[in-house]
């Protein structure tokens, strides 16, 4: 698969210029809070969704930037509220965002703000404004125009409107975010493992978490979905929930590779719920599952055990080394400061502070 080798973002956010050079199979983003890290990720979702507003729209829910609104005929609906995705959240006309890629994978996303009259925007629009998306490479689908209230409120646009969006990615994309997930969000992604070779990688990956961890099932619809767990010596499976927050976020993160191949895998705070023990497992099983699946993947972290834990494992390990890089970002900075495998060792080793 092509990588994205380079990736400028302008306007979206708390972005104004950002250029990240450097980026190879796994990419680390570091930084202080609020420096834009998970921004960062989100644009990379929306680049790679072939243009689709849907990574838009899903980032602003996972925020909760909603409001409630008069959306049509007078009845009430949960809206995004648009203007957290612009630049100092300014909805105005002319307000315009654009994500690009180099290298061998090229990509154009942009999205710029028209102001409409009333009798120019739909019929649940009086007046306001238009978002007009568009994407490179072109195709009779590249082009989109969403209707926005005066005060930024976006409905949840008919699933109409996206059918010849980029619906169906020719490049699967997983994002996993702080959030612990559910069984039932989980579900999905194990439906596309079990009883493939990928479902003994799961179970290896768990493993990390607690040598006793034989197997792993998840089963139900909905909200009676329920994930099991059966222990070396057990009688009984035991709940997924009772094994605590790591072994949930490893199976998160190795259901989301395994199922992005040949694609994008984005993890927010891969850390989260690890204990330092156990961060060189995990970055092994991600870094060669991603090189055997051909995934390119993008992760951000505060920890210093995690960045440290990936210097360690990249010294012993020349091959694995070779896809890795590190990046850190600064707010008011208009580019990230790349850090190769044996810069990322180097500071591990000596203790020295990337993040």
């Amino acid at each position: 698969m092509a990588l994205i080798e380079q990736l400028d973002i302008a306007g979206y956010r708390l972005f104004d210029q950002l250029r990240v050079s450097g980026l190879t199979r796994v990419n680390l983003v570091v930084g202080r809070n609020n420096a834009g890290k998970t921004a960062l990720l989100e644009a990379v979702e929306a680049l790679v969704s072939e243009g689709s507003p849907f990574a838009f729209y899903r980032a602003s829910l996972e925020r909760g930037e909603t409001r409630r609104g008069v959306l049509k005929q007078d009845s009430e609906a949960i809206a995004i509220d648009v203007r957290r995705w612009f630049r100092n959240h300014l909805l105005k006309p002319g307000a315009h965002i654009r994500i690009a890629s180099g290298g061998s994978l090229p990509r154009v996303l942009e999205c710029k703000v028209l102001e409409v009259s009333s009798d120019q925007g739909p019929p649940f629009v009086p007046g306001g404004f238009r978002l007009d998306t568009k994407r490179e490479p072109r195709d009779r689908a590249s082009e989109l125009q969403l209707p926005v209230q005066p005060n930024g409120l976006l409905g949840a646009p008919p699933v109409t409107m996206f059918l010849d969006f980029g619906p169906t990615l020719p490049r699967p994309v997983s994002f996993v975010t702080t959030r612990r997930q559910t069984v039932t969000e989980l579900l999905p992604l194990w439906s596309r493992v079990v009883l493939t070779p990928q479902e003994t990688d799961v179970a290896v990956a768990l493993r990390a978490i607690d040598p006793a961890i034989e197997r792993v099932a998840l089963s139900g619809l909905g909200d009676e979905a329920v994930g099991s767990v059966l222990l070396h010596g057990a009688v009984e499976p035991v709940p997924l929930g009772s094994l605590g927050e790591g072994t949930t976020r490893m199976l998160a993160i190795a259901l989301s590779l395994a199922t992005a191949k040949g694609g994008f895998l984005l993890v927010d705070e891969i850390d989260t719920g690890l204990h330092h023990t156990v961060m060189a497992d995990m970055w092994r099983l991600v870094i060669e599952t991603a090189k055997r699946l051909d995934v390119q993947v993008f992760a951000t972290t505060h920890s210093l055990d995690c960045v440290n834990a990936l210097g360690w494992l990249v010294e012993t390990n020349v091959a694995l080394g070779a896809e890795v890089s590190l990046h850190r970002i600064e707010r008011g900075r208009d580019r990230t400061t790349p850090y190769t495998a044996a810069e990322i060792a180097a500071a591990a080793r000596h203790h020295s502070e990337l993040r």
